[in-house]
């Protein structure tokens, strides 16, 4: 079981085309978009043009923040730039790109890529391809990578305090230059800087994101070798994004489909193996039970001493209704498993074991370890719905 989700990179350029091209929920021109996202900038740009270019061209006689919010969309895109090109450069593969929160108003694949803006453009994220292998691409590559979007940030506020401040005479004028466009350059790139370096998590369409200093900060941590650091992190999609984003017989087929293939190496197949398994956990896809049940029964005999494979096999078994087997697999993995993760979707389908067993109180009780060690476990929140609706589950 994989805290990333990791099949991608083992996919062919036409699959990964196909896997990502599944579009989410979008209501294009919709009335909030307009008039907290993209109208004002729109707005705002065209005065700054009407201004710069009128008689007195100067910035900032009145437009005011609506000249200020076009500054940090070119600064949050030409960010957002840094990340992509400095993927290509060192391979990295970037895949998928979004610019802002909110709902969907352009979509569009791209030949090696997808372009997804949203209504609230202030932010945005690069997912890479090759973090979808297990190692996520050697570390100093994702170090840079990550770097790469604030570098680009403080390169517009060097620039932009040289035309400001360059000609020394700042503190006399300081007033007068604050309404200018290089001042407000300035201002939204240092606070970029400041707020991309500085490690720190938050929430973004629900979705727990974190600035690009944590995740550099996380991937130097279990580089020293401190193994209970948080996992190393590039921008690439979760479980949740997956199962949210991605159809499951799409994402699943494109496995089999590998899978099938000859002369497939050893290490490769393993892997496959886990990620088919797992998908089919993540998404409660009922109808490649079958296949779950024995590609994790292949995967256990390949390697029978891994905790993450165990906690595989134990949770498909639970799925699969042989809830005494697949419990007793899955408290070994809670008492010796060292990856939250992996205790985290153990506990959920121990709460599914006892909810096919009719035991809700004790189902509660396994969830709720579940959502401490992962409060965004995809598992937990699918099996905890079952849980509070009173649906009954077969099984047992």
């Amino acid at each position: 079981m994989e805290p990333v989700i990791c099949q991608l990179a083992h996919m062919s350029e036409e699959r990964v085309a196909r896997a990502v091209n599944v579009k989410p929920e979008r209501t294009p021109g919709n009335w909030e978009s307009w008039l907290f996202g993209w109208g004002p900038v729109v707005l705002g740009s065209v005065l700054t043009v009407i201004e710069v270019l009128g008689p007195t061209r100067q910035s900032g006689q009145f437009t005011g923040i609506l000249g200020f919010l076009p500054c940090c969309v070119i600064s949050n895109l030409l960010h957002e730039t840094g990340h992509f090109f400095a993927g290509l450069l060192l391979r990295l593969n970037p895949r998928l790109v979004e610019i802002g929160s909110g709902r969907v108003i352009f979509d569009k694949c791209f030949e090696h890529f997808r372009l997804i803006v949203r209504g609230l453009p202030y932010g945005g994220v690069v997912h890479m391809g090759e973090a979808f292998s297990r190692t996520g691409g050697p570390w100093w590559k994702r170090c840079l990578t990550l770097l790469a979007g604030p570098l680009v940030n403080g390169l517009l506020f060097s620039l932009s305090w040289a035309v400001v401040f360059g000609d020394g005479q700042w503190p006399q004028k300081i007033q007068d230059r604050l309404h200018s466009i290089p001042a407000q350059m300035l201002l939204v790139n240092g606070l970029m800087l400041l707020g991309n370096l500085w490690p720190y998590a938050t929430r973004v369409d629900g979705h727990p994101v974190s600035s690009d200093g944590l995740r550099i900060l996380r991937i130097i941590l279990t580089r020293l070798g401190f193994k209970q650091a948080p996992r190393p992190e590039l921008a690439v999609p979760g479980w949740m994004w997956l199962t949210r984003n991605v159809d499951s017989r799409t994402f699943l087929s494109g496995l089999q489909d590998r899978l099938n293939e000859p002369n497939l190496q050893a290490g490769q197949r393993t892997y496959l193996l886990d990620a088919f398994a797992t998908g089919v956990l993540m998404y409660g896809a009922t109808a490649f039970l079958a296949e779950a049940d024995k590609y994790s029964a292949e995967l256990l005999q390949a390697k029978p001493c891994e905790w993450t494979v165990k906690g595989t096999r134990g949770s498909a078994l639970v799925e699969l209704g042989e809830v005494d087997l697949g419990s007793a697999m899955l408290k070994e993995v809670m008492e010796h498993a060292p990856n939250p993760f992996d205790r985290a979707i153990s506990a959920s389908f121990l709460a599914l074991a006892e909810l096919k067993r009719n035991d809700t109180d004790s189902a509660l009780s396994w969830l709720r370890i579940s959502r401490d060690l992962d409060p965004e476990g995809v598992t937990m929140r699918r099996i905890e719905a079952l849980a509070t609706q009173g649906t009954t589950v077969k099984g047992g």
